[in-house]
């Protein structure tokens, strides 16, 4: 039995992230229901001088050292193996910068499906910034029967308290985290705890508009810690 009701998609923009939760109803008769973290690096200067700053300043010592080597030729070492060091300083941190997960999500999304579990999704940047177009790098369905605990709890991240909700799987080794690189601030992480238990486990349903007048009234308005 089909259900006519028109998908809800609600949105609310921080400094750091933007958060949407989306109620589909057109594709399922479950209750489905979709929360997205989408960072803001791809708008952010920092985010681009600190991934492809030291791209620019590898080419400039590539430039400098063979303008170095044109003047005084082979025979100024000292210039030669100066310049050498700092190209692949800046290649070896480079790579190391590009290959961090965390400075390149895109987004994180967990979808909690009536019956079924919960599809956990993870998309990052393409390498170059021109390639707008995120990649998926991870893609997995928790099914019900597996998750024998869905819990909240709290841990040091950095130098900070965060809250993060996290699931016991059954023939996992460790806890699983939904949410393991963009890190919702308490109060949305628990708005998504509840509404995962009010899909999977027919618990009440959470109040969005609360939510939305909580996450307004905060100083900061960053959504992840």
């Amino acid at each position: 039995m089909s259900n006519n009701k028109r998908d809800q998609i609600h949105r609310f923009a921080g400094q750091d992230c933007t958060f949407e939760f989306e109620k589909k109803f057109d594709q399922s008769p479950n209750k489905i229901f979709q929360f997205r973290l989408r960072s803001h690096y791809e708008s952010q200067l920092s985010w681009f001088l600190g991934n492809f700053g030291l791209f620019f300043l590898f080419v400039f010592a590539v430039v400098a050292l063979f303008a170095v080597l044109w003047h005084k030729g082979l025979q100024s070492h000292v210039h030669f193996i100066v310049w050498f060091l700092l190209v692949v300083f800046c290649l070896v941190y480079l790579t190391i910068k590009l290959r961090s997960q965390h400075a390149m999500v895109h987004s994180e999304t967990i979808t909690a499906i009536e019956g079924h579990g919960i599809q956990i999704t993870t998309s990052c940047y393409r390498f170059w910034p021109w390639m707008q177009e995120p990649v998926i790098t991870e893609r997995a369905l928790i099914d019900l029967n597996r998750i024998q605990s869905l819990f909240m709890n709290e841990g040091f991240h950095v130098n900070k308290v965060i809250y993060y909700m996290a699931m016991l799987v059954k023939d996992e080794e460790r806890l699983i985290l939904p949410f393991k690189e963009l890190f919702p601030r308490m109060h949305l992480a628990i708005f998504i705890y509840q509404c995962c238990r009010h899909v999977l486990y027919g618990e009440p349903e959470p109040s969005f508009e609360k939510l939305l007048e909580t996450l307004s009234n905060t100083p900061s308005r960053n959504i992840v810690a």
